[in-house]
């Protein structure tokens, strides 16, 4: 997979796997996800004393929920300009403007997966292979992919196929 960057800023992931497009589409399936480890790892606690965090939380709680929605707006409305991009491949398009959306939904979503298979810092250094479990072996793939796709939003230009 690879970026070509147009001139009016657009930004287009070429060449992505038929698993690398199902990680992009899954990522508020992983984020949205009502399990409580998901949820406290993506918003921590804020205060220790528990009726101010509940103050908090009543404050924030409508603002967060719709940041995720604009969020999963702007990812759904670059994703529904999926393309075939060669046999078994696919391109989509990350418009301008929409790089923060993407990231930081990219990493929302790395975040969830790791709570959601129970996995931890030490599972980084194994190869996904190693792992007997399939469905945390599939996880580490899906956050490698994800990773992947985050790391080419965030060399912005450089690297990347300009036309």
């Amino acid at each position: 997979m690879y970026v070509v960057v147009y001139e009016n800023g657009t930004r287009w992931l070429r060449q992505a796997t038929p698993l690398c497009v199902d990680c992009v589409k899954r990522m508020f399936e992983w984020i949205e996800s009502e399990d409580p480890r998901v949820k406290k790892r993506l918003f921590p606690d804020t205060f220790a004393d528990p009726t101010e965090e509940a103050a908090w939380r009543r404050l924030t709680e409508a603002d967060l929920a719709h940041l995720i929605l604009s969020r999963r707006q702007i990812v759904d409305k670059d994703l529904a300009r999926l393309r075939a991009d060669g046999p078994g491949l696919y391109r989509w398009p990350v418009s301008k403007g929409h790089d923060h959306a993407w990231i930081s939904s990219l990493n929302a979503a790395r975040l969830a997966l790791f709570e959601l298979h129970d996995l931890g810092p030490e599972d980084m250094d194994i190869d996904p292979e190693d792992i007997v479990d399939e469905d945390r072996q599939l996880a580490m793939v899906q956050i490698d992919i994800l990773g992947f796709i985050q790391d080419l939003l965030l060399q912005g230009d450089g690297g990347a196929d300009v036309a």
